[in-house]
C-alpha cells in the first residue's frame, strides 16, 4: 500500500471481502407489522407476531395480559420451597403472595417483613370489609379492630350481624367459650328446640350456673299463660302468703357502709 496514494506497492494476493451478518440478510429483510403496544414474539421460524402481553394504551407502566376477545391465564413459577412474589410500591416492599410462612403446600397472602405497620384488607368495590392488622386483630366491617375479633354492623331488631346456623337435625348451633388452655372447661350458648337461649356445658347436655352483678327480668304478657286477675276478696289471701316470704337486706362485696343496702 502506497501512503501517498501512488503505485509504489507490491501485490501479495487477493481475497474476497466478507459481509457483516446484517448485510448478508439485508437483501431479504422486510418491514414487520404488528399491533401497537403488544410485545413481539416468534410465532414460527423467522416469523414475528403479537404476544398476549401489551402495554395498556393511555396508561403509564401498566401491563395487560390478554384481551376480552382472547383472555389468558398466568402462571407463576418459583423454587421448590418458599415460592412467592413480592409486591412493591416504588422501592418499598408492601406485601407478597405465594408460599412463604407455612408449609410448601400452603398459600399465603400477607404483608412484607419490612412492612411493620401495614394491614391486609379484603375490599369489595374498593371498600375494606375484612381487615387483619399488623398485630393480628381481625375486623369485620371496620378497618381498625382493637381486639382479637371486632365486628361492626347495623343496629336493628331484625338485623343479624352474627349467625350460627344449624347444619342438621338433632343438633343445636352453639357458641363455645373455653376458659383453660387444654380446652376441657367452659360453657356453651346454644339454641333450644323450642327457641330461646340455653347455657350449658361443652357437650350441650347439662346446665351451668350463670353469675352476674345484677339481673334485669322483664315481665311480658306474651310469654305467660293462664293469667287470672285478682278480685277484691282475693287480696287478703295473697297478702298472707306474701308476708310468709323471707326478706333480707344486703350489700355487694365492693360496697361499703355508706351505700344503702339492697332489699330482697
Amino acid at each position: 500500500m502506497d501512503p501517498a496514494g501512488g503505485t509504489a506497492y507490491v501485490t501479495l494476493g487477493t481475497n474476497q471481502l466478507l459481509s457483516v451478518p446484517y448485510a448478508i440478510s439485508a437483501k431479504t429483510s422486510e418491514n414487520v407489522s404488528g399491533t401497537a403496544g403488544n410485545l413481539a414474539v416468534y410465532t414460527g421460524t423467522n416469523t414475528l407476531g403479537n404476544s398476549f402481553i401489551s402495554e395498556v394504551p393511555g396508561s403509564l407502566n401498566v401491563i395487560q395480559l390478554g384481551t376480552n376477545s382472547t383472555p389468558t391465564t398466568t402462571a407463576f413459577y418459583g423454587p421448590a420451597t418458599q415460592a412467592y412474589n413480592t409486591i412493591f410500591e416504588g422501592a418499598d416492599a408492601r406485601g407478597y403472595f405465594g408460599s412463604f410462612s407455612g408449609a410448601p403446600s400452603e398459600v399465603d397472602f400477607g404483608t412484607a417483613l419490612a412492612n411493620t405497620t401495614g394491614s391486609i384488607h379484603l375490599s369489595p368495590q374498593g371498600a375494606p370489609k375484612f381487615t387483619i392488622t399488623n398485630s393480628g386483630n381481625v375486623g369485620i366491617g371496620l378497618m381498625g379492630p382493637s381486639t382479637n375479633l371486632e365486628i361492626e354492623g347495623d343496629r336493628g331488631t331484625a338485623v343479624e350481624n352474627i349467625m350460627v346456623r344449624n347444619t342438621g337435625l338433632g343438633t343445636f348451633p352453639s357458641v363455645v367459650l373455653r376458659i383453660n388452655s387444654n380446652n376441657t372447661t367452659g360453657v356453651a350458648l346454644f339454641g333450644g328446640s323450642g327457641g330461646g337461649l340455653n347455657v350449658g356445658d361443652l357437650l350441650g347436655v347439662g346446665y351451668v350456673p350463670c353469675y352476674a352483678s345484677a339481673f334485669t327480668v322483664s315481665s311480658d304478657v306474651r310469654i305467660k299463660k293462664e293469667i287470672n286477675y285478682l278480685g277484691i276478696t282475693d287480696y287478703d289471701k295473697y297478702l298472707t302468703e306474701i308476708r310468709n316470704i323471707s326478706s333480707a337486706t344486703y350489700r355487694y362485696n365492693w360496697e361499703n357502709e355508706t351505700t344503702a343496702p339492697w332489699l330482697i
